[in-house]
This record gives structure tokens, C-alpha cells and sequence, in this order.
């Protein structure tokens, strides 16, 4: 346990540390003296894509730990090994958007291989999460599976809705046809995900006073820092808001520390911690 403290307040100082440096950078620009002589533009690239990096190969890390401590053919077993898969393909897109920021000095193209590990990842982490539902649901301690059905109903009508108001300017913006069909498949596959995801929140708020209740309660956090990131992400582009970048950065770096924090609570469970 003091263990675990010692961690989450480390983790606490470095977020409250990075988090400081990318808001002051929105509030104090780039050119002033401190963002323009010592806190330059590659300094940032390095704030902003080490942490990505560190998060999701210790997520990765810890989920196949995880999948490796259940049995042979179980769902935990395959639920894990999926969110291994998820983690995995995007650590090494992310290093692939890492190349060229860092090593070449130049924007990383779009597309290019790393959106396509980015959207094998998605269909992994959906179905992990369908997984890890339909195991909960078969116990009988969570509710009836036509209740969560009805929850993702009507969690799926309001994203429907959104869906067509995010999309409709991602269509109308043109562009070659990979990088439309790119800029629509991300929101899309977002919202998508956001349909398990509020049906695995009512699931954890069940789990309440328990450990599995910080797993979950972690992991659902991210997914929603990442969906609010990629949206963001979007509009940021289609109205050259480019100097909000920062809010990006804070949000998928959220997204993935919240994400390994929660993974890692769960292989404490599993080795019995």
C-alpha cells in the first residue's frame, strides 16, 4: 500500500509538472523568454511525447502481465491480451510520430503507417472492452444484459447525433480520399468506443469501495481524455487553432497515464499486491 502511495504521488508531481508546463505555454506564449530560449519548441516535443511513449509501453507492459496471470482460453485472458494489442500498436505508432518529431525535426505525415497501427487498435480495445462487459454481466452481480443493452441504447442515440454534427465538417473539408476517409474513421471510431465505455462506467460504479472500482474508474477516464483529444484534434485543424496545441498534448497525455495507471492497479489484483 505505501508502495502504491509512493507511486501515485510521484505520478502526481511529474503530471502536475507537465501540466504546468503546457498551460503556462498557452498562457504565456511562445515568445516569451521562458518558451523561447529555454522551454523551446523542441524541448516541448520531448515533454509532450516522452510521457506518451513511457505510458503506453508500461500500459503494454502490464496488460500482457495481466493476461499471462488467468487461465488458458479464459475471456479475462483474451480481454487482456487484446488491451496488450490496443496498447502495443499504438506505443509503436506513437514512436513512429515520435521519429520524425524528434529524430528528423519535421511533421510527421499524414497519413502514414502509423495512423493504420492506430486503427488496428481501435477494433482491439472495443472489443476488450465488449469483453470485459459480457464477463461481468454473466456473473449476475451487475444487472441484467437487457439492461446494459437498453444503457447502450441510449448512450448510442445522443453519440449518433454528434456523430453527424462532428462528421459533417470532417466531409465537407475534402482532401485527398485516405486522408477523409482517416479524418472521419478517428471521431468515428471514437464515439463508437464511447458506447462500451459508458456501459463499463455504470458496470464500475457498481464496484464502488473495491479495488477493480480504481481500474476501471482509471481506464474509462483515459478513454474519455482521448475521445475529447481526438475531437479536439479535429476542430483544432478545421479552424487553425493551432496554437491550442498544448490542450491536445495534456489530453492524450492524460488519456494514456490514466489508462497504464489503471492496467497496472489491475496486475496488483492479479499478483495478489
Amino acid at each position: 500500500m505505501k508502495e502504491r502511495a509512493r507511486i501515485d504521488w510521484a505520478l502526481g508531481i511529474v503530471g502536475a509538472f507537465i501540466t504546468a508546463l503546457f498551460v503556462g505555454k498557452l498562457f504565456v506564449g511562445e515568445d516569451s523568454i521562458l518558451y523561447g530560449s529555454i522551454l523551446t519548441p523542441a524541448v516541448m516535443l520531448y515533454a509532450a511525447a516522452l510521457p506518451k511513449l513511457a505510458a503506453l509501453l508500461g500500459g503494454a507492459v502490464a496488460a500482457y502481465a495481466c493476461a499471462q496471470g488467468f487461465d488458458e482460453g479464459s475471456s479475462s485472458r483474451r480481454a487482456w491480451s487484446l488491451m496488450t494489442l490496443w496498447l502495443g500498436t499504438w506505443f509503436i505508432a506513437q514512436s513512429m510520430l515520435g521519429y520524425y518529431q524528434l529524430i528528423l525535426v519535421e511533421a510527421a505525415p499524414f497519413p502514414s503507417a502509423a495512423d493504420a497501427l492506430f486503427m488496428v487498435g481501435y477494433p482491439a480495445m472495443i472489443i476488450a472492452v465488449h469483453i470485459f462487459i459480457r464477463t461481468y454481466v454473466s456473473t449476475g452481480m451487475f444487472g441484467d444484459a437487457r439492461d446494459h443493452a437498453a444503457a447502450a441504447f441510449i448512450a448510442a442515440v445522443p453519440l449518433f447525433v454528434a456523430a453527424i454534427l462532428i462528421l459533417t465538417p470532417a466531409l465537407a473539408s475534402g482532401g485527398e480520399t485516405l486522408e477523409l476517409a482517416l479524418n472521419v474513421a478517428y471521431p468515428a471510431l471514437d464515439l463508437v468506443a464511447m458506447v462500451p465505455t459508458i456501459v463499463l462506467l455504470r458496470i464500475t460504479l457498481k464496484l464502488r469501495g473495491g479495488s477493480l472500482f480504481w481500474v476501471w474508474t482509471l481506464i474509462c477516464a483515459g478513454l474519455c481524455f482521448m475521445v475529447v483529444g481526438d475531437l479536439l484534434f479535429g476542430y483544432f485543424e478545421l479552424l487553425g487553432l493551432g496554437f491550442l496545441e498544448p490542450l491536445l498534448d495534456l489530453c492524450y497525455i492524460a488519456s494514456y497515464a490514466f489508462i497504464a495507471r489503471g492496467v497496472y492497479q489491475q496486475l496488483l489484483i492479479v499478483r495478489g499486491s
